[in-house]
This record gives C-alpha cells, structure tokens and sequence, in this order.
C-alpha cells in the first residue's frame, strides 16, 4: 500500500488494481481505468468472507434443527 499525502494532512491510500495493477484510490468502489468492481478487495478476503457467512448459516441451522 502506498500512502499520498495531498495538502492540509490529507492522506490518500493507493493500492493496485487486482485487474489491471494501476495504482487507485483504496475506497474507489470500480476502478477508473478498467472498471473492475471493487479493485481494491483481494480474491482471499472475498473466500475469507463467503466461508465465514457458510460457517454461520451452518451453525445458526444446526441450532434451530436440533430442537
């Protein structure tokens, strides 16, 4: 991650496009130059998350069926 510091203390945080690897804004919702969908968000956290979501609904389900 590459941090931009504009003026007044501003500071941007820059990290590539896991599409076409330019650097963009971190909170940019779809990159300007290729136009991928949250660019920033890497394809582990996004298996991080699903997997976390299944292990949830598995449990929740485990819970209410056993009664």
């Amino acid at each position: 991650m590459i941090k931009l510091q504009k003026n007044k203390g501003t500071v941007i945080n820059l990290e590539p496009c896991r599409h076409c690897k330019r650097e963009i804004e971190t909170k940019k919702r779809q990159c300007p130059y290729c136009g991928t969908l949250n660019p920033t968000v890497k394809i582990k956290e996004i298996a991080i998350g699903i997997a976390a979501v299944t292990i949830i609904m598995y449990a929740v389900s485990f819970f209410i069926n056993s009664n």
